[in-house]
């Protein structure tokens, strides 16, 4: 439901929007759950290239936020999870439609038939650990290995809040379009000199 050519009410392609778009309707397969069978592969080029038999089956899959929901056990209303890799995206499970008219939160279908997921965003998290890594990596020469290690290590024994610094590689704020390119990365609260020094 991402794609904004999916209907947020209810699981169908939103015929009018892709047609006024110019785009032939035809060319969206029909919508069914995620985790159901679509087919089998049949006979034909994709099968050979990927050296599977024909008689394989072919299932419907969904979003890889939502079928993480799905793993941490988020699938009943009021459910919330965090999932982390290259964003943090952070999606609590309903049981109806809702959609923020300020757009601070997205609204999408859950993989589970029947529910939906509001969701807010922590921005470019794993992307920002990595890319710190890659320096501090070039810097020292350390191993990858040794410098996740560290990484690990020292994020472990921090205080929560982290005495007050915030870092954003990306700065951007939901629902502000306007805001992320004009605004750099940016590190706050550190304090180079003193008792309080970070």
């Amino acid at each position: 439901s991402s794609s904004a050519l999916f209907d947020l009410k209810k699981p169908a392609w939103c015929d009018d929007l892709i047609v006024k778009l110019g785009i032939n309707p035809s060319i969206f397969p029909p919508p069914i759950d995620p985790g159901s069978k679509a087919g089998m592969l049949g006979e034909g080029r994709l099968g050979a290239k990927l050296a599977l038999r024909a008689d394989t089956a072919v299932f419907e899959g969904g979003a890889d936020t939502q079928c993480s929901l799905i793993g941490c056990g988020a699938v009943r209303n009021g459910d919330v999870a965090i999932v982390s890799g290259t964003t943090t995206p952070i999606q609590m499970v309903t049981d109806q439609l809702i959609i923020d008219p300020m757009m601070r939160t997205w609204t999408s279908h859950h993989a589970v038939s029947g529910k939906w997921v509001v969701e807010s965003n922590a921005s470019k998290t794993g992307f920002s650990y990595r890319w710190f890594a890659g320096i501090l990596k070039e810097a020292t020469g350390m191993s990858e290995d040794d410098v996740y290690r560290l990484l690990d290590s020292q994020a472990g024994s921090a205080n929560p809040g982290s005495g007050g610094i915030t870092f954003s590689l990306d700065p951007s704020i939901m629902g502000q379009p306007g805001i992320g390119p004009s605004v750099k990365g940016l590190i706050l609260g550190i304090q180079t000199s003193g008792s309080e020094r970070t």
